[in-house]
């Protein structure tokens, strides 16, 4: 059962409570009616008509469940939580020492996120930040007096990060849940030929390689007073953001280092690097398997090697 189906029975019993505490007190004669049990029906009313309203809102809950579920299962039910979860509430939770609840609490339920050593966990979908939906209406606008001190915070200027190049290379990350992992790999096996009449192949041992991928901690910490969330609306966020793309850079700095770990120092080639020497290097990434074209070769350059290659120029003219 879902956290929003416990919240519609949860409701619908306040509901039944209430319901029948009021047909209690309607059923007693008007000369056993004190100011004291009218007090009580009067707040039973208020309580009634809040119960009908969260009882509507829980059935809506459980609809767009059902919807959500319809239309693509648990990954989708994720989504939409995800669209919906606060990175501050999860900060919030933390500093006052309280249990998550709401669609935190669904969100966590959901990835099987249990909190350790007495902290709070928070899905790396909620920390990996997401973009608005800004929605345009034509309201009226509610204008602020001209006396008054009032501030107007603008949008946070983030830091500068360079752009992903494991991304542009493709390199596939290996996520591991828990523990270490074994990758096999088939670094040879059998050539196939062609034989004449009954003659049949022998059999060619193939070779099985299991690389094993250790976990890495990659962490990055930032420390936010309570008054300080509460003063800046924006602080949250844009600190959010930050240490996605700081783990983010990271990341990929270490993959970029893996990959060319066996690389020596080149020397200078300003001298020696010509238009056609260069294109020529592009195209030797074209082995047929890999690769089969241009368009599937990644070429990463360094800045002051990107400067001579981009003053080169061919005798027609193209660059």
């Amino acid at each position: 059962m879902t956290q929003a189906q416990l919240k519609q029975l949860s409701v619908m019993r306040q509901a039944s409570e209430l319901k029948s505490r009021q047909l209690e007190i309607r059923a007693l004669p008007d000369d056993q009616i004190t100011p004291e049990l009218r007090a009580e029906q009067t707040d039973l009313e208020a309580k009634a008509l809040k119960a009908e309203v969260e009882l509507r809102t829980a059935l809506d809950a459980v609809g767009a469940e059902q919807t959500r579920a319809g239309e693509g299962g648990a990954d989708a039910e994720r989504r939409a939580l995800i669209g919906r979860a606060e990175f501050s509430n999860y900060l919030g939770a933390s500093l006052a020492g309280r249990p998550l609840g709401g669609v935190e609490k669904e969100l966590n339920a959901a990835y099987e996120a249990e909190p350790q050593h007495g902290g709070v966990a928070v899905p790396w979908a909620v920390l990996a930040g997401r973009h608005a939906v800004v929605e345009t209406r034509a309201d009226a606008i509610t204008s602020i007096p001209a006396d008054g001190n009032h501030t107007v915070e603008q949008e946070y200027v983030g830091r500068l990060f360079a752009n992903s190049a494991s991304e542009f290379l493709m390199v596939r990350p290996v996520m591991l849940p828990a523990g270490s992992e074994s990758i096999p790999v088939i670094s040879a096996g059998p050539t196939a030929e062609y034989f004449a009449g009954s003659a049949v192949a022998d059999a060619d041992a193939a070779t099985v390689e299991f690389k094993k991928a250790d976990p890495t901690r990659l962490q990055a910490a930032v420390l936010l007073r309570a008054a300080d969330i509460q003063r800046s609306p924006g602080l949250a966020a844009a600190i959010q953001n930050d240490l996605a793309e700081a783990v983010r850079e990271a990341a990929d700095k270490k993959i970029i280092d893996q990959l060319f770990t066996d690389l020596t120092d080149a020397t200078d080639s300003t001298a020696t690097l010509s238009y056609g020497n260069f294109v020529s290097t592009l195209a030797g990434g074209v082995d047929g398997r890999a690769a089969s074209g241009l368009g599937q070769i990644r070429a990463l350059l360094g800045v002051d090697t990107y400067k001579v290659a981009a003053g080169k120029i061919s005798t027609n003219g193209d660059l």
